[in-house]
């Protein structure tokens, strides 16, 4: 308790020193959830209170994250505390022009859903299972990015897993972008490989996926596909997700987004069947910055687990 206070105090800190010493970007948000799941008893989730601090300077710029996550909660009796206080990024970058970029430090990885993870902007509650099982959530490293031109753009990182010098990361990623009739459309293909210190090269996963990107007027397509295998096979992973919303504008009274979410994931070494999700929902956007969220997420029955069905209601506050 007290090194979380200790924490606490830091970051506050470091956010009136920033706001009084610099011209800085302070955004941020906070979401909170509540579930009803047929096989468990309902819970709330005080998901996120997030603080976002972003600077630049010519051709530099700073961006770090600081997350509140899980609140400790009460349950059966006893005290659950996964409640969490901790750094989500905090880099350095340096923009050279459209063709050259570096960025180190801690940093999340660069695919469709992660860089768009955010509540305020993704319209679906509950996340797609391949998320950070596939190709790790982050990344404690650099990254040298950039535009080749012709709509392609280029990623190559390096580094290790947050927090640790055991595990090692190598990533790729080229993306082709374009429109065509009113139609943005980018496509990816990324690929990562992973070593642990002392193990043998057999045991080295790699990571391959392909993702998509569409928007045509206010219909949005997201979809990503992936698999992570080494090679004596106990690493054996795949996962495809798609989500298909179309974006309402009531005028004043704000947006309303349907969704559609399909999500399958498959870990061999741990089930016999792929675990297949389906969901659908609406987010309802009084204002540009106030999510209001309600889905239902179906998994079929797998292996011996029985078919099951859940709500979700989400509230989510951007502040800027």
């Amino acid at each position: 308790m007290f090194k979380k206070m200790r924490i606490l105090t830091l970051l506050c800190a470091l956010v009136v020193y920033v706001q009084s010493y610099a011209d800085p970007s302070i955004s941020g948000y906070f979401n909170t959830e509540y579930f009803d799941k047929e096989t468990s008893e309902p819970y709330y989730d005080m998901h996120h209170f997030n603080i976002m601090i972003a600077h630049e300077i010519g051709k530099f710029r700073m961006f770090a994250e600081l997350e509140f996550e899980h609140a400790p909660s009460q349950v059966d009796g006893g005290v659950n505390s996964r409640g969490k206080i901790l750094s989500e990024r905090a880099w350095g970058e340096f923009n050279h022009n459209n063709y050259f970029n570096v960025r180190m430090g801690q940093m999340l990885n660069g695919t469709l859903y992660q860089q768009n993870h955010y509540p305020s902007i993704t319209p679906n509650i509950a996340r797609p299972q391949l998320v950070k099982k596939i190709f790790d959530g982050d990344l404690e490293g650099i990254r040298f990015f950039g535009d080749i031109g012709y709509g392609l753009k280029y990623e190559v990182e390096k580094g290790q897993a947050p927090g640790t010098t055991d595990k090692k990361h190598l990533g790729f990623a080229l993306s082709y972008g374009l429109n065509a009739g009113g139609v943005d459309v980018e496509v990816t293909a990324r690929s990562a490989t992973y070593h642990t210190a002392g193990a043998g090269a057999d045991t080295d996963p790699t990571a391959t996926g392909f993702e998509l990107n569409l928007n045509w007027k206010d219909l949005t397509i997201w979809a990503e596909s992936a698999a992570k295998t080494n090679t004596d096979e106990s690493v054996d992973a795949t996962g495809t997700y798609a989500i298909l919303s179309y974006e309402f504008d009531l005028g004043k009274p704000g947006t309303l987004t349907p969704f559609y979410l399909h999500d399958s994931f498959h870990d061999k070494p741990a089930t016999t069947d792929a675990i297949v999700k389906s969901g659908i929902g609406l987010t309802y956007r009084p204002e540009p910055q106030i999510s209001i969220k309600l889905e239902n997420l179906s998994t079929a029955e797998y292996d011996s687990v029985e078919a099951t069905s859940q709500w979700g209601i989400g509230f989510v506050y951007f502040y800027n």
